[in-house]
């Protein structure tokens, strides 16, 4: 007989995966009956921490004075934010280069790649605890520079919120299956399997360039954890 699926009228959430396993299965080598739950959890946690991207460019048709005035816009975005009270170990470059531009043309029936100066690139970074007062201000002050702005949005103790979150799957697979026990008059046993599959976290961002004045969303919704375990117990 195949390991058998079903469903029970109790208020069992759409996150969970029922079988029962009787034991007679040619393919159940230990010849073992078991309750299997495959339980998801999720919890939703306020946004606690932001990173702020200041994207700039500039263009030259010198590399020299491409990269001198990269520097420039670099050492102008760091003392602005520096006189805007941002401590310096919250500020970070976390790109800078000077790149050859090229444009594609067409000459004789064929098309080339032809350079078109230099460009200076460079992202700087601000990482600060989420404040929709603090962030709308400091969006205001860097509005000279005409920088694009992207903001990544964070969580503190990230794995102690996936462990609760963890903790939540565990005991919601041990209430399904106690219930299935139960409903089956069956008496549950030890723990024969437990598998833990990691869920990766995507946190959510907002974009804008300044020079377009999009309005930027400071009010971000909560984040997501979700974590999932399969739990197979032994039927006495």
């Amino acid at each position: 007989m195949r390991p058998s699926a079903f469903n029970l009228p109790f208020p069992f959430d759409q996150n969970a995966t029922i079988k029962i396993d009787r034991g007679n299965n040619k393919m159940n080598e230990t010849n073992r009956r078991l309750i299997s739950i495959n339980q998801e959890a999720t919890l939703t946690f306020p946004v606690e921490t932001v990173r702020l991207h200041l994207s700039m460019q500039v263009f030259n048709d010198n590399y020299d004075i491409a990269l001198q005035n990269a520097m420039i816009q670099n050492h102008k975005a760091m003392e602005l934010l520096d006189q805007h009270g941002i401590p310096v170990e919250q500020i970070h470059t976390a790109d800078f280069g000077v790149e050859a531009r090229y444009e594609i043309e067409k000459e004789d029936n064929q098309y080339r790649s032809i350079q078109k100066g230099f460009m200076g690139h460079m992202d700087v970074q601000v990482d600060m605890d989420f404040d929709t007062k603090a962030l709308s201000a400091l969006i205001e002050a860097v509005k000279p520079l005409e920088a694009s702005i992207r903001l990544d949005y964070g969580l503190t103790n990230i794995e102690e919120k996936k462990n609760k979150v963890l903790e939540l799957a565990i005991n919601k697979a041990k209430e399904k299956a106690a219930f299935l026990a139960k409903a089956s008059g069956v008496e549950l046993g030890e723990i024969h399997s437990l598998e833990y599959r990691a869920h990766d976290i995507v946190l959510c961002a907002a974009r804008f360039n300044r020079a377009e004045e999009q309005t930027l969303d400071l009010r971000p919704e909560p984040e997501e954890i979700s974590e999932s375990v399969d739990i197979s117990w032994e039927i006495k």
